[in-house]
């Protein structure tokens, strides 16, 4: 059977985005691109919301947390617990956080070969 299909993964939202879509998602994504394609696919609305602003994209295992960056999206996460997605407010220092645009989250899930 598919190790995915065993071992769903999770996907918490912060902020504007858990209101709007909710706070905790589960489903099988083995990359970020495809936890993209899979909240695309779930809300309407999450594309566009998205493309809006820019977030840090949090890997958590165990108590192991980790930030990346846009040269980090192609990442492995197989072995990662769950994603956290959290839209980065306007006008705030990032205080050494990665931070990613929304537009480069939905062209690696939408553009073939990024």
């Amino acid at each position: 059977m598919n190790h995915l299909i065993e071992n769903p993964k999770k996907l918490r939202l912060t902020g504007s985005l858990a209101k709007i879509f909710g706070k905790e998602h589960v489903g099988v994504f083995d990359s970020i691109s495809s936890m993209v394609l899979m909240m695309s696919r779930r809300h309407e609305a999450f594309r566009s919301v998205l493309s809006k602003g820019q977030y840090t994209l949090t890997l958590v295992q165990g108590k192991n947390r980790r930030d990346i960056s846009e040269n980090e999206l192609h990442s492995d996460i197989s072995q990662v617990d769950y994603l956290v997605l959290s839209p980065v407010i306007a006008g705030r220092k990032s205080g050494g956080a990665k931070i990613l645009t929304g537009i480069a989250l939905i062209a690696l899930a939408f553009i073939p070969g990024i």
